[in-house]
């Protein structure tokens, strides 16, 4: 695999850098004010979900997770809505000074690595759930010993913090650390798949028509791979 890498690199290294980089200048953009406007659509009705079932899902021994979730959708989505204010800024350079532009730069550096570890540490923290999730619904005897308390889900956010830092370490960060946490995620979400299949077994029940939470985790697996999927244009361009 490292070989064909090596290749597909090579290859690519020999297309124009001004092409490359044209294409690049008008995707990146393109991603990021659509991601945008999509976030501020959806973020209201999740807010108001949320805030809605708080008091109930309070109740519940993995609340930590969701409203960690929670938190964290309020600051990236702050994060973003400066992102595109010194966009927007560094577009009009002339009515900013010279002491202005160095500061926003150093803004961008620092909140964008930020972001993209928080991001990964959600998703650790997804597929530290589905695995939770798997080996409780089908070795319940073990369910003592896989339980979470918000003690240990803080132990986890911060212990996978630091293993995201060293992940992208210049040093050890390569393309087989990238491709292996991508496809640990996509097994993680697969672990639903015999829960969702076990589930159906009970769909004459009512409360499983009603709820019908199949449904739900298959969307949770369908959104993950189309996420993924979406980093292709990514690499063609960059």
């Amino acid at each position: 695999m490292n070989n064909s890498l090596q290749l597909s690199f090579n290859c690519s290294s020999k297309f124009s850098d001004a092409n490359i980089n044209q294409a690049g200048q008008t995707f990146a953009p393109t991603i990021l004010h659509s991601y945008v406007a999509l976030l501020t659509v959806i973020t209201p009705f999740y807010i108001y979900v949320f805030r809605k079932n708080e008091n109930r899902d309070k109740q519940t021994p993995l609340f930590q997770i969701p409203n960690h979730f929670y938190k964290t959708t309020k600051f990236i989505l702050i994060a973003i809505y400066t992102f595109e204010l010194a966009f927007a800024l560094t577009v009009y350079k002339s009515i900013l000074t010279d002491f202005c532009m160095p500061i926003i730069y150093l803004y961008f550096s620092f909140a964008f690595y930020f972001l993209i570890v928080l991001t990964q540490v959600n998703q650790l923290l997804l597929c530290m759930l589905a695995t939770q999730k798997f080996v409780v619904f089908f070795i319940p005897s073990l369910e003592t010993h896989f339980t979470l308390t918000p003690k240990s889900i803080k132990w986890f956010v911060r212990v996978a913090a630091g293993i995201i830092c060293a992940w992208n370490d210049p040093i050890i960060n390569s393309i087989n650390v990238y491709i292996f946490s991508n496809i640990f995620i996509i097994i993680c979400s697969l672990l639903y798949v015999p829960i969702m299949l076990s589930i159906r077994q009970y769909s004459y029940l009512s409360s499983a028509q009603l709820n019908q939470p199949q449904r739900y985790i298959l969307w949770q697996i369908v959104a993950v791979v189309v996420v993924k999927f979406t980093y292709i244009p990514l690499f063609i361009f960059y």
